[in-house]
């Protein structure tokens, strides 16, 4: 599918692949992992043919279909729902030439081009295109809106509905959930999953490379080494070798001082000769066993502050707004209410604010946490329970990717004791 064959590349004076060469199989799903500014974008750019190298071959198969997440933000005048059909070329491009027949009243062409219509599936291309649009967050009329009406982030899930809508062999996803929220997130992994093309994926996200993922791409000091497992195998297989190649090292040096002594003392006897030249050849070799170095030098820490305000943040009679729209916690009969507490956050707690936001995932990060009003009636395996102002849970029973729930084979279920704290009465 894929083959990188002895392949040098640089960017200025920095060298990113020296002398790589690996394959990747047809319908892989391969994560492409590295410190940033190794080089993984370019290597994408070098598939694409955006990049060619200085030396060396990168190849793949003949009429290889490419797909690739633009990561510039998209502006149109188009709805949201043409937007996303426009991923597929084939289908626009029998669209247009069935207008133009019908025009024209030529039955024979508009005959050819249903059938090849009905050859791609092209009947239920809006149902799907609609369904990318509601996994990733549109909601109602969002399908309708032109992409230029969106924030910036909700035009790059635009990008990506338009790039999963795309036919191909080979699927590019350069930091595919930057802009995404848990729902989406998670609505994407299950996507992936099922994919029946190759898959490269450059993500942070060691979970998400975890649920989407069967072999890592590991790009580090100008080479890439492919591992078989998702990315937590991955950490394990790097972890042994790491571990091994210390000890290699420790070893190496503690036979490299022997030889010294014996080279020191014995270099001037004839009689010796023979054996310092070989034991001075043996040194050269182990010199070649490398120490393992950390791989950031950066290190960082938060000091606990010599004196703590009690409480730190306390508000009275709050609301909630985005766009000149008001939240406010709401009556079980509803009907906006005020608080009926203050609420207090006090050192040395941990809280987290939890709540889908459908029209803009940034708006909980953008305003100060609000208070913990009391949540809805919940019933168990119905998700996490939350109230309109959103649900303080337990910092210790957050899971992967800060879930406030276990995951399981079923439905995800809110954690029992978080939804007993939850139910009890305010305090404090």
């Amino acid at each position: 599918m894929l083959t990188f064959s002895n392949v040098f590349c640089r960017r200025g004076e920095k060298v990113i692949l020296d002398g790589v060469s690996f394959t990747i199989h047809a319908k892989q799903h391969v994560g492409l992992v590295g410190a940033n500014g190794a080089g993984k974008s370019s290597l994408f750019a070098l598939i694409r043919g955006q990049l060619l190298p200085e030396d060396g071959d990168v190849s793949y198969a003949d009429r290889l279909r490419l797909a690739h997440l633009a990561q510039q933000t998209p502006s149109s005048e188009r709805s949201a729902l043409d937007f996303a059909l426009d991923g597929d070329r084939e289908l626009r491009r029998i669209q247009g030439a069935l207008t133009k027949a019908e025009e024209s009243g030529d039955s024979e062409a508009i005959g050819r081009l249903h059938s090849e219509l009905d050859a791609i599936d092209g009947y239920a291309a809006e149902a799907r295109a609609g369904a990318i649009l509601h996994g990733l967050g549109f909601r109602g009329q969002d399908a309708q809106r032109p992409v230029n009406s969106f924030s910036g982030g909700w035009r790059m899930r635009l990008a990506l509905a338009q790039t999963l809508m795309t036919p191909a062999d080979l699927y590019l996803l350069d930091e595919p959930t930057n802009h995404l929220d848990l729902d989406a997130t998670l609505w994407l992994e299950h996507w992936l999953k099922k994919l029946d093309a190759t898959l490269l994926i450059i993500s942070h996200d060691r979970d998400f490379l975890d649920e989407t993922v069967a072999y890592v791409a590991h790009l580090e000091n100008s080479a890439v080494t492919l591992y078989r497992g998702n990315y937590s195998s991955f950490e394990r297989q790097q972890s042994e070798a790491l571990a091994l190649q210390q000890q290699t090292f420790v070893k190496s040096q503690k036979r490299m001082a022997e030889i010294q002594r014996f080279v020191d003392r014995f270099r001037a006897k004839a009689t010796k000769a023979k054996q310092v030249q070989s034991r001075l050849r043996t040194l050269e070799q182990l010199a070649a066993n490398a120490a393992v170095h950390a791989r950031s030098p950066f290190r960082f820490a938060f000091r606990n502050p010599e004196k703590r305000s009690n409480p730190l943040v306390e508000g009275e009679g709050l609301s909630l707004g985005y766009g000149g729209e008001i939240h406010a916690p709401q009556n079980p009969s509803g009907g906006a209410r005020a608080p009926r507490r203050h609420p207090k956050l006090r050192p040395p707690r941990r809280r987290r604010l939890v709540r889908p936001a459908p029209d803009e995932p940034a708006k909980a990060r953008r305003t100060a946490p609000g208070p913990a009003a009391s949540p809805r009636p919940h019933s168990p395996g119905a998700g996490p329970a939350q109230s309109p102002w959103g649900l303080w849970l337990r910092d210790e029973c957050y899971g992967k990717r800060g879930l406030p729930f276990r995951r399981g084979a079923g439905p995800a279920r809110a954690c029992a004791a978080c939804l007993a704290k939850a139910r009890a009465p305010p305090t404090g």
